[in-house]
């Protein structure tokens, strides 16, 4: 391990690097995990309630894939 001039100022067997160390506890892991899991959960069900609803514009939506070994003109009339 390297360390600069800066961080031999200090009291032998200290480092400020590790001065702001914050490690999270079992309970604030968790929650995180909880929030994580609670916003994957409204995102599904916004999206689901996207794609279900009706469809009053009368647009199409048309999907197509591209194709990198496809000539020029077979990619522009798709």
């Amino acid at each position: 391990m390297a360390a600069g001039a800066e961080h031999l100022a200090g009291p032998r067997g200290t480092d400020v690097r590790f001065d702001d160390l914050h490690r999270p506890t079992r309970a604030e892991k968790k929650q995180e995990q909880a929030d994580r899991r609670a916003a994957k959960a409204l995102t599904r069900e916004e999206m689901a309630a996207f794609y279900d609803q009706d469809d009053t514009s009368g647009t199409e939506v048309v999907y197509s894939h591209w194709d990198p070994d496809a000539e020029d003109d077979e990619q522009e009339s798709r």
